[in-house]
């Protein structure tokens, strides 16, 4: 019986009909799930990561990850090694919770996250343990979206104490990146001390790296160091740690994140710069920072990924509408709207608060109708 439910569901796979394929797997009781032996266990967990790619239906895939848990579930049971299942196992648990995270059900990828983490943060498996550090980092990304900082902080702590010692790039990825997250939720909390010490953790740690990944985590963490610098009114340490970066990262394209951050920070300061030289009344130097400022913004919106940070081209279009380029600034904030949404858009307007001058009123009422 088992040998014609395999069949059943290859045929329908070959000929890709996804949903007859997942509806032949549902036909499959627990019982004789427990008869299948261990080569039909592992043609079983190929053909259903096959079909669950093919799917178009989120909970179509919902109940093709939770089959794998069960699977996961009947090898424990059985005591049966094998290790190529197990790891498709484990990446549908991942799958699933990400899966919920995007269906707008946080709490339950918490959850989901939660299990994958308890059943691999000992494992010996490379990629087992860094599916783990990559789930409890992702658990903490879940709890923060829903304002639970402080778990969210302890999700990633957990991540060092877990795999500090660990000597895989890709695992001491996600140790720096718990740093960063950690620091962005204390510099949110006002905690920037403490948030500033997160940062120079990931320096200290990784500064001499060649990984492209973790360099990018250090040139990450001396922006964020920057960004609460700023906070700190300490703006001649913040603009030299963006030059330095700049520096570091500048010419090489695959780290234009780091180096795009501190253009948008230098850039930024040279916009209200320019502010609070209008309101005093000195015009050409006013111009001069402003033109400076539109400059360095372009450049990192160029600087980009394929989708513009919204705050950065919030910028630029403030900075374009101040030099009177209206219809440049009303597409590009348009666009910077649309990607960053409301919390955008109260961003933009706060902005506009700052050294206010009378063109600040108008700014105001475009973005309220965009």
């Amino acid at each position: 019986m088992p040998v014609q439910s395999l069949e059943q569901v290859r045929e329908a796979i070959q000929a890709s009909r996804w949903a007859e394929a997942i509806s032949n797997v549902r036909l499959i009781s627990d019982a004789r799930l427990r008869q299948f032996t261990s080569e039909q266990i592992q043609e079983l967990a190929r053909l259903l990561k096959v079909a669950v790619a093919g799917l178009e239906s989120p909970h179509a895939q919902l109940w093709v990850y939770a089959f794998f848990e069960k699977l996961g579930d009947l090898l424990a049971q059985t005591g049966a090694s094998l290790p190529d299942v197990n790891l498709e196992i484990a990446k549908a648990i991942f799958n699933k919770a990400d899966l919920l995270e995007q269906l707008g059900r946080p709490l339950e990828a918490v959850s989901t996250y939660s299990r994958l983490i308890d059943l691999h943060c000992q494992s010996k498996d490379l990629e087992l343990t860094r599916l783990a550090a990559s789930a409890l980092l992702s658990k903490g990304r879940s709890l923060a979206s829903v304002n639970l900082d402080r778990d969210a902080i302890e999700a990633y702590e957990q991540v060092d104490a877990l795999f500090s010692d660990s000597e895989d790039p890709v695992i001491q990825d996600r140790v720096a990146s718990a740093f960063n997250l950690t620091g962005v939720l204390l510099n949110k909390m006002d905690r920037i001390d403490e948030a500033i010490e997160r940062y120079d953790e990931v320096q200290r740690r990784f500064s001499h790296a060649t990984d492209i990944a973790l360099r990018e985590r250090v040139g990450i963490s001396m922006t964020n160091k920057a960004i609460a610098l700023f906070r700190q009114d300490r703006d001649g340490e913040a603009i030299d740690i963006c030059e330095t970066v700049l520096r570091l990262y500048g010419d090489e394209p695959r780290l234009w994140k780091p180096s795009s951050i501190a253009l948008n920070e230098i850039g930024y300061m040279a916009l209200c710069e320019a502010k609070q030289l209008s309101a005093a009344g000195d015009a050409q130097r006013a111009d001069e920072r402003l033109r400076y400022a539109a400059e360095l913004l372009k450049d990192a919106v160029n600087r980009s990924s394929h989708k513009p940070d919204p705050i950065i081209l919030g910028n630029l279009g403030y900075a374009w509408f101040l030099q009177g380029h209206r219809e440049a600034a009303r597409r590009t904030l348009a666009q910077a709207i649309e990607l960053g949404g409301e919390e955008l858009r109260e961003t933009e307007l706060r902005d506009s608060k700052i050294s206010p001058l009378p063109e600040d009123i108008e700014f105001r009422e475009l973005i309220i109708s965009l």
